[in-house]
């Protein structure tokens, strides 16, 4: 071991709780460092080809991951021996730290129980800020993780929005059918007030044809009586002026052919007239 490291060899079955008074000092820089051999029942456990990493808990509920970016290295992996130099972000926080291993291979992933080591304060550092870090592979992990979130978050978006569209589609399809409808009867009912409108003008006209009928009928007859009128009068006028000749005049003998003496009242024998008055 090199005399600037503070390494601490420990057996883990990972099948009891490992308890150890493993101490580091808070603010050491690439100088602490855990070695597990990792044992199941007392028999080594085979971890070649495993990806491994230390996940750290700090006292103030920050979280550190260390894996083979951040020196963790398999040092024996047939006899399940690895190591792993703790980053300072990993002590920056004097109290507890709990600590598990979590193991990777073809698809298959196990974490052992986790077990605890404290950190002291270092009364000559200035302190380091404890912050979350998550390991070079984990926050590639993460990030498909996140972008795989937010693409199903999109997704779902999307689909909601989908579902949206479709009923206010559906909404706007029933509401045109409405208006369609709407439109048709407004067309129905103008087709029908034209007709009617047409039956009216026709009706109208009809009238207004009979009424001038009836009005120059009427002239007509206006004329025809007023004609009648005045062929009348022109009778009685000529009756009259007849009368006054015929009683003024003594007539016997043969009447002309235009006298019928019948019409007057008096005696008629053949065409002899006896001269009497109207």
């Amino acid at each position: 071991m090199s005399a600037t490291q503070n390494r601490y060899s420990l057996n883990y079955d990972i099948k009891k709780r490992l308890l150890n008074n493993v101490v580091f000092k808070q603010g050491d820089i690439d100088s602490n460092v855990l070695e597990i051999n990792l044992i199941d029942n007392s028999l080594p456990i085979d971890i070649t080809d495993e990806v491994i990493e230390f996940r750290f808990r700090k006292l103030d509920t920050t979280t550190v991951y260390q894996d083979v970016s951040t020196n963790v290295t398999i040092l024996d992996g047939a006899n399940g021996k690895v190591e792993c130099i703790l980053m300072t972000n990993t002590l920056a926080c004097p109290g507890v730290v709990k600590c598990e291993i979590h193991r990777v291979k073809a698809g298959v992933e196990l974490t052992t129980l986790s077990f605890n080591f404290m950190v002291e304060v270092s009364i000559g550092s200035d302190g380091v800020l404890s912050t979350n870090y998550i390991s070079a592979i984990d926050n590639e992990l993460l990030v498909i993780s996140t972008a795989e979130g937010l693409r199903a978050t999109n997704e779902i978006t999307r689909g909601t929005n989908e579902e949206a569209r479709q009923t206010n589609e559906t909404a706007r399809v029933s509401v045109e059918v409405t208006r369609v409808t709407a439109e048709s009867g407004r067309t129905t009912s103008e087709t029908m007030r034209n007709t009617n409108e047409g039956a009216r003008v026709s009706s109208e006209n009809s009238r207004v044809i009979t009424e001038a009928s009836r009005v120059a009928n009427e002239g007509l007859r206006t004329i025809s009586e007023t004609s009648r009128g005045l062929s009348e009068s022109e009778r009685q006028l000529i009756m009259s002026q007849f009368e006054t000749w015929y009683n003024s005049t003594q007539l016997t003998g043969t009447l002309p052919v235009f006298i019928d003496g019948g019409d007057f009242g008096d005696i008629v024998d053949g065409n002899v007239y006896d001269g009497g008055d109207f």
